[in-house]
């Protein structure tokens, strides 16, 4: 199992913004999909951030950070409540 960080950060005009931990959890969930082989996600959130660890079963370090980056991608797409943030995932 692989453990992978990542933050979500709000746009400037958004700085303010927090976003329920639960509510960012179930966007995630809601935008993953089985072949992210994803176990656990655990979010922490503060003003304009919002801050991942993701556990999942992926082969390789680079295949884990891309299968993150991918899914706050998706994410922010399906989301009202992340349109307009940016995704870093820490180097593998």
């Amino acid at each position: 199992m692989r453990m992978t960080f990542a933050s979500l950060v709000a746009p400037a005009t958004l700085t303010a913004a927090r976003v329920d931990p639960a509510i960012a959890l179930d966007i995630l969930w809601a935008a993953a999909y089985p072949a992210d082989l994803i176990e656990h996600i655990h979010v922490r959130a503060s003003s304009g951030r919002i801050d991942l660890v993701i556990y999942h079963l992926a082969t390789d370090p680079t295949t884990a950070a891309q299968t993150l980056l991918d899914l706050c991608r998706r994410a922010q797409r399906g989301s009202p409540v992340l349109h307009g943030w940016s995704a870093s995932v820490a180097s593998p």
